[in-house]
Protein backbone atom coordinates (compact mmCIF):
# COMPACT_ATOMS: atom_id res chain seq x y z
CA UNK A 1 0.00 0.00 0.00
CA UNK A 2 1.43 3.39 -0.92
CA UNK A 3 0.48 6.60 0.45
CA UNK A 4 1.53 10.32 0.33
CA UNK A 5 2.12 12.71 3.12
CA UNK A 6 3.24 16.11 2.61
CA UNK A 7 5.43 15.70 -0.12
CA UNK A 8 7.08 11.96 0.63
CA UNK A 9 6.01 8.90 -0.47
CA UNK A 10 5.63 5.63 1.93
CA UNK A 11 4.69 2.59 1.96
CA UNK A 12 3.02 -0.19 4.16
CA UNK A 13 4.21 -3.88 4.02
CA UNK A 14 3.37 -6.34 6.72
CA UNK A 15 3.34 -9.86 5.88
CA UNK A 16 2.95 -12.09 9.27
CA UNK A 17 2.90 -16.16 9.17
CA UNK A 18 -0.05 -17.51 10.65
CA UNK A 19 1.97 -19.71 12.80
CA UNK A 20 3.90 -16.88 14.15
CA UNK A 21 0.56 -14.84 15.14
CA UNK A 22 -1.14 -17.82 16.67
CA UNK A 23 2.81 -18.23 18.57
CA UNK A 24 2.13 -14.25 19.59
CA UNK A 25 -1.67 -15.04 21.07
CA UNK A 26 -0.09 -17.82 23.27
CA UNK A 27 3.04 -15.76 24.12
CA UNK A 28 0.10 -12.74 25.17
CA UNK A 29 -1.57 -15.40 27.34
CA UNK A 30 1.26 -16.15 29.22
CA UNK A 31 2.61 -13.15 29.97
CA UNK A 32 -0.61 -12.02 31.45
CA UNK A 33 -0.69 -15.22 33.21
CA UNK A 34 2.65 -14.74 34.90
CA UNK A 35 2.12 -10.90 35.43
CA UNK A 36 -1.16 -12.11 37.72
CA UNK A 37 1.44 -13.79 39.49
CA UNK A 38 3.63 -11.38 40.23
CA UNK A 39 0.86 -9.13 41.57
CA UNK A 40 -0.30 -11.79 43.93
CA UNK A 41 3.71 -12.12 44.77
CA UNK A 42 3.66 -8.40 45.01
CA UNK A 43 0.14 -7.80 47.02
CA UNK A 44 1.54 -10.60 49.43
CA UNK A 45 4.58 -7.88 50.01
CA UNK A 46 6.68 -11.33 49.56
CA UNK A 47 9.79 -9.93 47.20
CA UNK A 48 11.78 -14.06 48.09
CA UNK A 49 8.80 -15.09 46.30
CA UNK A 50 8.46 -12.09 43.27
CA UNK A 51 12.43 -12.63 42.70
CA UNK A 52 12.48 -16.45 42.39
CA UNK A 53 9.14 -15.31 39.64
CA UNK A 54 11.42 -13.24 37.79
CA UNK A 55 14.85 -14.95 38.27
CA UNK A 56 13.02 -18.27 36.79
CA UNK A 57 11.66 -16.28 33.81
CA UNK A 58 14.62 -15.10 32.75
CA UNK A 59 16.79 -18.40 33.28
CA UNK A 60 13.95 -20.96 31.00
CA UNK A 61 13.44 -18.34 28.64
CA UNK A 62 16.85 -17.35 28.06
CA UNK A 63 18.31 -21.35 28.31
CA UNK A 64 15.18 -22.59 26.30
CA UNK A 65 15.49 -20.12 23.58
CA UNK A 66 19.08 -19.97 22.82
CA UNK A 67 18.71 -23.83 22.98
CA UNK A 68 15.89 -23.88 20.08
CA UNK A 69 17.29 -21.53 17.89
CA UNK A 70 20.44 -23.60 17.70
CA UNK A 71 18.99 -26.72 16.87
CA UNK A 72 17.36 -24.73 14.18
CA UNK A 73 13.82 -23.51 15.16
CA UNK A 74 14.94 -19.69 14.71
CA UNK A 75 12.62 -16.66 15.60
CA UNK A 76 9.90 -19.29 16.22
CA UNK A 77 12.13 -21.01 18.86
CA UNK A 78 12.75 -17.19 20.77
CA UNK A 79 9.07 -16.98 21.25
CA UNK A 80 8.50 -20.71 22.59
CA UNK A 81 11.24 -20.41 24.72
CA UNK A 82 9.26 -17.03 25.87
CA UNK A 83 6.31 -18.84 26.23
CA UNK A 84 7.68 -21.78 28.46
CA UNK A 85 9.53 -19.38 30.73
CA UNK A 86 6.66 -17.12 31.44
CA UNK A 87 4.64 -20.35 31.89
CA UNK A 88 6.70 -22.63 34.18
CA UNK A 89 7.22 -19.91 36.89
CA UNK A 90 3.39 -19.54 36.29
CA UNK A 91 2.65 -22.90 36.91
CA UNK A 92 4.51 -22.50 40.22
CA UNK A 93 2.76 -20.12 41.90
CA UNK A 94 -0.61 -21.74 41.11
CA UNK A 95 0.71 -24.55 42.96
CA UNK A 96 1.84 -22.30 45.77
CA UNK A 97 -0.77 -19.85 45.85
CA UNK A 98 -4.26 -20.55 43.92
CA UNK A 99 -5.38 -24.04 45.86
CA UNK A 100 -7.18 -21.35 47.82
CA UNK A 101 -9.52 -20.21 45.08
CA UNK A 102 -12.73 -22.06 45.40
CA UNK A 103 -16.40 -21.00 43.77
CA UNK A 104 -17.78 -20.01 46.75
CA UNK A 105 -15.79 -16.90 46.77
CA UNK A 106 -17.33 -16.33 43.37
CA UNK A 107 -19.12 -12.32 44.49
CA UNK A 108 -20.91 -10.60 41.39
CA UNK A 109 -20.47 -7.03 42.52
CA UNK A 110 -16.70 -6.74 43.55
CA UNK A 111 -16.57 -8.18 39.95
CA UNK A 112 -18.49 -5.16 38.40
CA UNK A 113 -16.33 -3.39 40.61
CA UNK A 114 -13.18 -4.85 38.85
CA UNK A 115 -14.22 -4.24 35.44
CA UNK A 116 -15.58 -0.64 36.05
CA UNK A 117 -12.14 0.06 37.87
CA UNK A 118 -10.01 -2.47 35.59
CA UNK A 119 -11.59 -1.60 31.56
CA UNK A 120 -10.05 2.61 32.09
CA UNK A 121 -6.76 0.68 32.87
CA UNK A 122 -6.71 -1.46 29.93
CA UNK A 123 -7.06 1.41 28.14
CA UNK A 124 -4.51 3.66 29.37
CA UNK A 125 -2.00 0.69 28.52
CA UNK A 126 -3.26 0.71 24.94
CA UNK A 127 -2.80 4.51 25.19
CA UNK A 128 0.68 4.48 26.36
CA UNK A 129 1.85 1.91 23.60
CA UNK A 130 0.41 4.27 21.34
CA UNK A 131 2.70 7.10 22.52
CA UNK A 132 5.82 4.82 22.75
CA UNK A 133 5.46 2.68 19.68
CA UNK A 134 4.10 5.66 16.72
CA UNK A 135 7.00 7.38 16.69
CA UNK A 136 9.20 4.77 15.26
CA UNK A 137 6.45 3.37 13.54
CA UNK A 138 5.97 6.96 11.62
CA UNK A 139 9.29 7.12 10.91
CA UNK A 140 9.49 3.80 9.68
CA UNK A 141 6.41 5.20 7.44
CA UNK A 142 7.57 8.72 6.60
CA UNK A 143 11.38 8.55 6.00
CA UNK A 144 12.39 4.58 6.37
CA UNK A 145 13.23 1.59 7.90
CA UNK A 146 16.86 2.84 8.77
CA UNK A 147 16.19 5.79 10.39
CA UNK A 148 13.50 3.89 12.76
CA UNK A 149 15.98 1.39 13.15
CA UNK A 150 18.30 4.32 14.96
CA UNK A 151 15.55 6.39 16.52
CA UNK A 152 15.00 2.61 18.45
CA UNK A 153 18.85 2.16 19.67
CA UNK A 154 18.73 5.73 21.49
CA UNK A 155 15.67 5.24 22.76
CA UNK A 156 15.55 1.49 23.94
CA UNK A 157 18.41 2.32 25.63
CA UNK A 158 17.26 5.39 27.64
CA UNK A 159 13.69 3.96 28.51
CA UNK A 160 15.48 0.54 29.36
CA UNK A 161 17.41 1.71 32.44
CA UNK A 162 14.98 4.87 33.70
CA UNK A 163 11.63 2.56 33.54
CA UNK A 164 13.52 -0.39 35.01
CA UNK A 165 15.09 2.03 38.04
CA UNK A 166 11.57 3.90 38.61
CA UNK A 167 9.17 0.38 38.41
CA UNK A 168 11.16 -1.38 40.45
CA UNK A 169 10.88 1.12 43.43
CA UNK A 170 6.85 1.05 42.24
CA UNK A 171 6.64 -2.34 42.46
CA UNK A 172 8.28 -2.55 46.26
CA UNK A 173 6.51 1.20 47.38
CA UNK A 174 2.76 0.93 45.92
CA UNK A 175 1.39 -2.41 47.79
CA UNK A 176 2.92 -0.74 51.06
CA UNK A 177 0.29 2.64 49.91
CA UNK A 178 -2.50 0.51 49.09
CA UNK A 179 -2.54 -1.09 52.44
CA UNK A 180 -2.22 1.68 54.98
CA UNK A 181 -4.92 3.51 52.69
CA UNK A 182 -7.13 0.15 52.86
CA UNK A 183 -6.69 0.35 56.97
CA UNK A 184 -7.52 4.01 56.24
CA UNK A 185 -4.31 5.32 58.22
CA UNK A 186 -3.99 8.51 56.13
CA UNK A 187 -1.35 10.00 57.98
CA UNK A 188 0.83 6.93 57.23
CA UNK A 189 -0.13 7.12 53.85
CA UNK A 190 0.64 10.42 53.60
CA UNK A 191 4.09 9.66 54.79
CA UNK A 192 4.54 6.63 52.53
CA UNK A 193 3.82 8.53 49.59
CA UNK A 194 5.62 11.21 50.49
CA UNK A 195 8.72 8.84 51.33
CA UNK A 196 8.10 6.83 47.77
CA UNK A 197 8.19 10.22 46.09
CA UNK A 198 11.47 11.01 47.53
CA UNK A 199 12.61 7.96 46.12
CA UNK A 200 11.55 7.64 42.92
CA UNK A 201 12.31 11.15 41.95
CA UNK A 202 16.23 10.88 44.20
CA UNK A 203 16.76 8.09 41.91
CA UNK A 204 15.11 9.15 38.33
CA UNK A 205 16.60 12.56 38.63
CA UNK A 206 20.52 11.81 38.38
CA UNK A 207 19.88 8.93 36.23
CA UNK A 208 17.96 11.38 33.79
CA UNK A 209 21.02 13.95 33.96
CA UNK A 210 23.52 11.02 33.74
CA UNK A 211 21.97 9.58 30.38
CA UNK A 212 21.74 13.11 29.06
CA UNK A 213 25.82 13.76 29.83
CA UNK A 214 26.85 10.29 29.32
CA UNK A 215 25.23 10.10 26.21
CA UNK A 216 28.39 10.00 23.69
CA UNK A 217 29.90 7.57 26.23
CA UNK A 218 27.25 4.96 26.40
CA UNK A 219 26.43 5.40 22.04
CA UNK A 220 30.40 4.84 21.91
CA UNK A 221 30.57 1.40 24.40
CA UNK A 222 27.21 -0.13 23.69
CA UNK A 223 26.42 0.70 20.04
CA UNK A 224 27.64 -0.34 16.66
CA UNK A 225 29.34 2.52 14.63
CA UNK A 226 26.21 2.76 12.75
CA UNK A 227 23.64 3.81 15.93
CA UNK A 228 26.33 6.40 17.62
CA UNK A 229 25.61 9.57 16.04
CA UNK A 230 21.85 8.92 16.24
CA UNK A 231 21.93 7.36 20.12
CA UNK A 232 23.97 10.04 20.55
CA UNK A 233 21.80 13.05 19.81
CA UNK A 234 18.98 11.40 20.81
CA UNK A 235 19.69 9.60 24.41
CA UNK A 236 19.76 13.32 26.38
CA UNK A 237 15.82 13.83 24.37
CA UNK A 238 14.55 10.62 25.00
CA UNK A 239 15.87 10.72 28.98
CA UNK A 240 13.98 13.95 29.86
CA UNK A 241 10.72 12.71 27.91
CA UNK A 242 10.74 9.19 29.83
CA UNK A 243 11.44 10.93 33.12
CA UNK A 244 8.37 13.01 32.32
CA UNK A 245 6.79 9.77 31.88
CA UNK A 246 8.00 7.73 34.20
CA UNK A 247 6.91 10.20 37.16
CA UNK A 248 3.34 10.86 35.81
CA UNK A 249 2.82 6.59 35.24
CA UNK A 250 4.72 6.19 38.67
CA UNK A 251 3.24 8.61 40.89
CA UNK A 252 0.97 11.51 39.47
CA UNK A 253 -1.80 8.58 38.07
CA UNK A 254 -1.87 6.90 41.43
CA UNK A 255 -3.95 9.59 42.28
CA UNK A 256 -6.73 8.17 39.90
CA UNK A 257 -5.95 4.50 41.11
CA UNK A 258 -6.35 5.32 44.58
CA UNK A 259 -9.33 7.74 43.86
CA UNK A 260 -10.83 4.62 42.05
CA UNK A 261 -11.80 7.01 39.32
CA UNK A 262 -9.40 5.40 36.82
CA UNK A 263 -11.08 6.62 33.97
CA UNK A 264 -9.03 9.88 34.35
CA UNK A 265 -6.35 8.07 33.87
CA UNK A 266 -7.45 6.55 30.30
CA UNK A 267 -8.57 10.56 29.30
CA UNK A 268 -5.66 12.07 29.88
CA UNK A 269 -3.90 9.36 28.14
CA UNK A 270 -5.60 9.69 24.91
CA UNK A 271 -4.81 13.67 24.64
CA UNK A 272 -1.37 13.10 25.23
CA UNK A 273 -1.79 9.98 22.40
CA UNK A 274 -2.83 12.49 20.27
CA UNK A 275 -0.56 15.47 20.65
CA UNK A 276 1.77 13.03 20.31
CA UNK A 277 0.50 11.72 16.70
CA UNK A 278 -0.25 15.09 15.76
CA UNK A 279 3.55 16.26 16.29
CA UNK A 280 5.09 13.38 14.71
CA UNK A 281 2.71 14.25 11.56
CA UNK A 282 3.99 18.04 11.97
CA UNK A 283 7.24 17.06 12.71
CA UNK A 284 9.07 13.61 11.46
CA UNK A 285 8.84 15.21 7.45
CA UNK A 286 11.16 18.45 8.40
CA UNK A 287 13.34 16.70 11.34
CA UNK A 288 13.42 12.88 11.11
CA UNK A 289 14.09 11.24 14.31
CA UNK A 290 15.03 14.45 16.62
CA UNK A 291 11.53 15.45 15.61
CA UNK A 292 10.02 12.49 16.97
CA UNK A 293 12.13 12.97 19.87
CA UNK A 294 10.67 16.26 20.72
CA UNK A 295 6.95 15.11 20.21
CA UNK A 296 8.05 12.10 22.82
CA UNK A 297 9.36 15.09 25.11
CA UNK A 298 6.39 17.62 25.18
CA UNK A 299 3.67 14.60 24.89
CA UNK A 300 5.03 13.33 27.74
CA UNK A 301 5.48 16.58 29.59
CA UNK A 302 1.72 17.79 28.28
CA UNK A 303 0.66 14.09 30.20
CA UNK A 304 2.67 15.02 33.04
CA UNK A 305 1.08 18.18 33.80
CA UNK A 306 -2.31 16.90 33.14
CA UNK A 307 -2.42 13.84 35.01
CA UNK A 308 -1.28 16.34 38.46
CA UNK A 309 -3.98 18.94 37.24
CA UNK A 310 -6.63 16.50 37.28
CA UNK A 311 -5.68 14.09 39.32
CA UNK A 312 -5.16 16.43 42.16
CA UNK A 313 -8.90 17.02 42.71
CA UNK A 314 -9.49 13.35 42.87
CA UNK A 315 -6.96 12.06 45.19
CA UNK A 316 -4.50 14.27 47.16
CA UNK A 317 -0.87 13.39 46.95
CA UNK A 318 1.83 15.27 48.33
CA UNK A 319 4.94 16.43 47.07
CA UNK A 320 7.92 17.43 49.53
CA UNK A 321 8.91 20.24 48.14
CA UNK A 322 11.92 20.53 50.38
CA UNK A 323 13.28 16.92 49.87
CA UNK A 324 12.85 17.96 46.05
CA UNK A 325 15.17 20.84 46.50
CA UNK A 326 18.02 18.76 47.91
CA UNK A 327 17.69 16.44 45.50
CA UNK A 328 17.82 19.01 42.64
CA UNK A 329 21.15 20.37 44.39
CA UNK A 330 22.76 16.83 45.03
CA UNK A 331 22.17 16.89 41.34
CA UNK A 332 23.89 19.70 40.61
CA UNK A 333 27.15 18.81 42.13
CA UNK A 334 27.03 15.47 40.48
CA UNK A 335 26.44 17.14 37.41
CA UNK A 336 29.72 19.39 38.32
CA UNK A 337 31.57 16.40 38.94
CA UNK A 338 30.67 15.10 35.45
CA UNK A 339 32.02 17.96 34.10
CA UNK A 340 35.30 18.10 35.44
CA UNK A 341 35.48 14.75 34.41
CA UNK A 342 34.77 14.89 31.06
CA UNK A 343 37.69 14.38 29.25
CA UNK A 344 38.11 11.00 30.62
CA UNK A 345 37.82 8.34 27.61
CA UNK A 346 36.82 4.62 26.83
CA UNK A 347 35.22 2.01 28.90
CA UNK A 348 37.45 2.56 32.19
CA UNK A 349 36.84 6.66 31.83
CA UNK A 350 33.56 5.70 31.78
CA UNK A 351 32.91 3.35 34.90
CA UNK A 352 35.44 6.25 36.40
CA UNK A 353 32.79 9.16 35.32
CA UNK A 354 29.89 6.77 36.86
CA UNK A 355 31.67 6.25 39.92
CA UNK A 356 32.61 9.79 40.82
CA UNK A 357 28.88 10.72 39.62
CA UNK A 358 27.44 8.33 42.46
CA UNK A 359 29.76 9.06 44.59
CA UNK A 360 29.43 12.86 44.80
CA UNK A 361 25.76 12.31 44.35
CA UNK A 362 25.39 10.13 47.47
CA UNK A 363 27.69 12.61 49.89
CA UNK A 364 25.80 15.33 48.86
CA UNK A 365 22.24 13.36 49.59
CA UNK A 366 23.75 12.53 53.05
CA UNK A 367 24.99 15.63 53.77
CA UNK A 368 22.04 17.11 53.28
CA UNK A 369 19.83 14.65 55.03
CA UNK A 370 17.17 13.93 51.64
CA UNK A 371 14.52 11.78 53.05
CA UNK A 372 15.73 11.89 56.40
CA UNK A 373 18.61 9.94 54.95
CA UNK A 374 21.02 10.15 58.01
CA UNK A 375 18.56 8.72 60.98
CA UNK A 376 18.33 5.40 57.96
CA UNK A 377 22.03 4.84 57.89
CA UNK A 378 22.62 5.42 61.43
CA UNK A 379 19.45 2.85 62.02
CA UNK A 380 20.80 0.37 60.15
CA UNK A 381 24.30 0.41 59.95
CA UNK A 382 25.93 -1.71 62.93
CA UNK A 383 28.98 0.83 62.83
CA UNK A 384 27.52 3.81 62.85
CA UNK A 385 25.39 2.67 66.05
CA UNK A 386 28.59 1.81 67.70
CA UNK A 387 30.22 4.62 67.01
CA UNK A 388 27.08 6.87 68.22
CA UNK A 389 27.19 4.79 71.71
Amino acid sequence: MLSYFNGYSFSVDVKVSRPILYIGLVLLWSISLYRMNLDIARSKLSPKRYGILASLKAVIALSLGTLLVFFGAGAKGVLVGLILGFIFPSFWMIIKEWYIVRRRYFDKNILLQLVKYGIPLITSFALNAVIHSSDRIMLGWIIGKSDAGLYSSGYNIAQQILIFSMSTINLAAYPIVVRSLEKKRLAETDKNLSMYFTILIGIALPITVGLSLLSKDISNIFLGQAYREAANRLIPWISIGIFFMGIRAFYTDMAFQLGKRTIGQASVLFIAAFVNIVLNILWIPNLGMIGAAYSTVLSCAIALFLSWFVGKKIFYLPFPFRDIFKIIFATFFMTFSLYLTSSMEGILGFVAKISIGILTYAICSILLNVGGVKKYLHTNIPLLNKSKN
